[in-house]
């Protein structure tokens, strides 16, 4: 966990103190594709502990990404979305918007867009006020 530096970004990942299941990420400059692999890893870690998780990935700060990372991230989650309860997406740059709708077509509600940092941070608290995401 913690925070990696990239050639031309910079990517964290902190569970929540309490509550393991939830998984909230950072990346801030473009995502490349060795970031992308890096979230798939501490996925795959919280996998190991837990049936379903939660994501929230902070893109505010991301001024675009590789279309490999896209796809690894779009395949990854497709490939894993009945461990996923959700995965909440915060950004701004219209790039990110365009990618995120073409994963949005495959993975469909399971992603769930915020243009407000305020409405992530309220997302972000009725998860945790609701608890780990029972199994489907």
């Amino acid at each position: 966990m913690g925070e990696r530096e990239y050639e031309r970004g910079v990517l964290s990942m902190e569970p929540h103190p309490q509550e393991s299941w939830l998984l909230r990420y950072t990346f801030r400059g473009y995502l490349e594709l060795a970031a992308a692999r890096q979230i798939v890893a501490w996925r795959a870690d919280a996998f190991a502990d837990h049936p379903v998780i939660e994501e929230f990935h902070d893109w505010w700060d991301m001024t675009g990404y590789d279309s490999r990372s896209r796809r690894l991230l779009t395949d990854h989650t497709l490939a894993h979305r009945a461990r996923l309860a959700r995965v909440h997406l915060l950004f701004r740059s219209q790039l990110v918007r365009m990618g995120v709708a073409a994963a949005s077509i495959p993975l469909g509600r399971l992603l769930v867009s915020h243009a407000s940092p305020e409405r992530f941070a309220e997302r972000l608290e009725a998860s945790l006020a609701r608890g780990a995401p029972a199994e489907s």
